[in-house]
């Protein structure tokens, strides 16, 4: 479990600011995008180095994985004018978009060059994809697959390649077949 010295609210908001006027020129930018960016990131860096960049705790939802305090922290920066969010139609759908109104405080963002890479790496790997497509990826990942919808991703997943055939994995594998099994005849 994260402790509370580990995650550096005032630090998460840089990392959302910077993250947002990264994807400023992508078309297909919105929260929903923003959101998988900062999954994808922490969750290689946890991989990669053994601990996440931002500390968060992730839920699950239908539509992926999401940090449990973006959504505040997004209404914070709005309220400071940092930022606004914007909401543009795209191909038929509605996309909000965070619009950083400022760059963000390097001071305070603090980013290692391998911290700043994942980020980086994160947003290439998603340029140009819908938010559909990005939830697509997301779900792919067994981390995101072991856990039911609104609990805690654990960091210790990140690591998780293959299944591993515990008794809750069976009982999700049995849930999933269950939902999409063919009607009876």
């Amino acid at each position: 479990m994260l402790t509370a010295v580990e995650y550096d609210e005032r630090r998460f908001a840089e990392i959302v600011l910077y993250v947002a006027k990264r994807i400023e020129d992508d078309p297909r930018g919105g929260a929903i995008k923003l959101n998988k960016i900062l999954y994808f990131a922490d969750f290689a860096h946890q991989r990669a180095f053994g601990r996440p960049i931002t500390w968060l705790e992730y839920q699950r939802l239908p539509m992926g994985p999401a940090p449990r305090r973006l959504k505040p922290v997004r209404e914070l920066l709005v309220a400071q004018g940092d930022a606004v969010l914007r909401s543009e139609m795209l191909s038929g759908y509605e996309q909000k978009r965070l619009v950083a109104l400022r760059d963000p405080d390097h001071t305070i963002l603090n980013l290692s060059d391998d911290e700043r890479r994942m980020l980086d790496d994160a947003i290439k790997m998603l340029w140009g994809r819908t938010g559909w497509e990005a939830s697509e990826l997301s779900h792919r990942p067994m981390a995101w697959q072991l856990i039911s919808d609104f609990e805690t991703i654990p960091y210790e997943y990140a690591n998780i390649i293959k299944p591993v055939l515990t008794p809750r994995f069976r009982e999700r594998l049995a849930s999933i077949e269950q939902q999409y099994a063919p009607p009876p005849d």
